[in-house]
C-alpha cells in the first residue's frame, strides 16, 4: 500500500471498529444491563465485558515468553477497562452514542497510526513484547485511568442515561 492506502486502511478500519463496538457495547449492551443495573453497576459491568473482549488472546505468533504474554494481555485488559469506564460514563453524563464513536476512532486512530503507517497493516494481536510497545501500553492504562477513576467517583444520582435507543 502507499502513503494514502495506508492513511484510508488505518481511518477506515478504525472508524467502522469504533462504530461497530460502540454500538454494540454502548448502543445494546448498556441500554440492556441498565434495566436490570444501577447505572455505576452497567459502567462497571459493561467496560468489565468490553475489557474480556479486548484480551483475548488471539492472533500470537511464533513463541513469545508466557510471562509476557500475560503481562501484556493484562494491561491490555486494563487499558480497555479504563476505556469502557470513560466510554459508558459519557453516555451517563450527557454525551451521546455518536460523541463515544467519534472519541473510541480517535483513540484506535492514535493508537494504531505507527504499525499501520509504518507497515500498512494492522497488529495480529494485541500482545507486546518490546519494550517500547510495553511503555505505550502502560502509558495509554495510565492515560485512561485518571478519568476513568474521576467517572466513578462522581454521585449515583447524577449518572442517568438520556439518550434514546439506536
Amino acid at each position: 500500500l502507499g502513503d494514502a492506502g495506508r492513511w484510508l486502511n488505518l481511518l477506515g478500519t478504525c472508524l467502522l471498529t469504533a462504530l461497530v463496538e460502540e454500538l454494540v457495547f454502548r448502543g445494546l449492551l448498556l441500554r440492556a444491563v441498565v434495566r436490570v443495573c444501577t447505572p455505576r453497576a452497567t459502567i462497571l459491568i459493561t467496560a468489565g465485558i468490553f475489557a474480556a473482549f479486548h484480551g483475548l488472546p488471539i492472533g500470537i505468533e511464533g513463541s513469545p515468553d508466557l510471562a509476557l504474554v500475560v503481562a501484556s494481555l493484562l494491561l491490555k485488559s486494563l487499558e480497555a477497562f479504563a476505556f469502557g469506564i470513560v466510554l459508558a460514563a459519557i453516555l451517563f453524563c450527557g454525551g451521546t452514542l455518536p460523541g463515544t464513536i467519534a472519541l473510541h476512532a480517535a483513540f484506535d486512530i492514535v493508537y494504531f497510526a505507527a504499525p499501520v503507517l509504518a507497515t500498512g497493516d494492522f497488529p495480529a494481536t494485541y500482545v507486546v513484547t518490546d519494550p517500547a510497545g510495553f511503555a505505550a501500553l502502560i502509558a495509554a492504562t495510565l492515560l485512561l485511568a485518571i478519568p476513568a477513576i474521576r467517572a466513578m467517583r462522581f454521585p449515583e444520582s447524577s449518572l442517568s442515561l438520556n439518550e434514546p435507543a439506536p
